[in-house]
């Protein structure tokens, strides 16, 4: 569960309420959306540790909380899952003009993948989705982590050049 601290480390303070009508004002930047702007709280449960990703080593870690951690601990990735298509076409994209005959077969297909499954991410952060897609774990991650027994074969998503940073990220 994401929280947030200030740079120097404090836990920032509750959400103080605005008034009725708050004025922005400096250059916003581009993915800015007064719409998607999100107050955080505090966790009702205690994070004992947390797992990030090393871009430059290539290699999931396991990090414990405090201001003087524990060593990181190397852990598999987590499992990727592929959304299974649907039986049924997306509604108002039908192109016959008769109904559609019913299947041959009610039993589904036997065929296993047979590899892991591939993402090709957008060209443009313009095509990515206004909101993340639901997703369904198919397995849960391990209670005990272990170490990985080789590298992660992939690495996260990341632009090839990053927004330019806003000029003022404290005004509204």
């Amino acid at each position: 569960v994401p929280r947030v601290r200030c740079a120097c480390g404090n836990p920032l303070s509750p959400p103080v309420a605005l008034q009725a009508n708050p004025k922005r004002n400096g250059q916003p930047w581009a993915a800015y959306q007064p719409s998607k702007v999100v107050a955080i709280a505090p966790s009702e449960t205690t994070v004992d540790s947390f797992v990030i990703y090393d871009h430059q080593d290539h290699r999931w870690l396991e990090r414990g909380r405090g201001a003087v951690p524990k060593p990181d601990k190397p852990v598999p990735p987590p499992p990727v899952t592929t959304p299974v298509p649907s039986a049924n076409p997306p509604t108002g994209t039908a192109t016959s003009a008769g109904p559609t005959p019913p299947a041959t077969s009610s039993a589904p297909p036997t065929r296993k993948p047979t590899g892991p499954a591939t993402h090709t991410p957008p060209a443009s952060p313009s095509e990515l989705p206004s909101e993340p897609p639901s997703e369904t774990a198919t397995e849960p991650y391990p209670a005990t982590p272990t170490a990985p027994s080789s590298a992660p074969a992939r690495t996260p998503y990341a632009p090839a050049t990053p927004p330019p940073p806003p000029a003022n990220p404290y005004s509204y």
